[in-house]
């Protein structure tokens, strides 16, 4: 039997697999509420989620690790990615 937890906000008891992990420990929220949470979050406050997203998308794209993932993942799904231009972008 899976180790349960009780959902601090639907206060459910649900398996550990519905809740994320933070480091070693689990999240007090299952995954549907925290998805609520930050939904609700987004929608309150537009602009500083999309500042955060921002941020974040430059620090990540300006780092070393971040263009060496990002080009790993281009050369393993090259067929993927030119399957996906062909549809979305009308591409011949």
């Amino acid at each position: 039997m899976e180790p349960v937890r009780k959902c601090a906000k639907c206060e459910e008891e649900k398996d550990l697999t519905e809740f994320y992990k933070s480091g070693t420990k689990f999240k007090y929220t299952c995954k549907a509420c925290t998805s609520e949470i930050n939904k609700t979050k987004y929608k309150k406050h537009p602009d500083r989620a999309r500042e955060y997203q921002k941020r974040y998308q430059k620090m990540y794209r300006d780092s070393e690790k971040g263009r060496a993932k990002a080009k790993a993942y281009r050369e393993a799904n090259s067929k993927k990615m030119a399957e996906y231009q062909r549809i979305y972008r009308c591409l011949p």
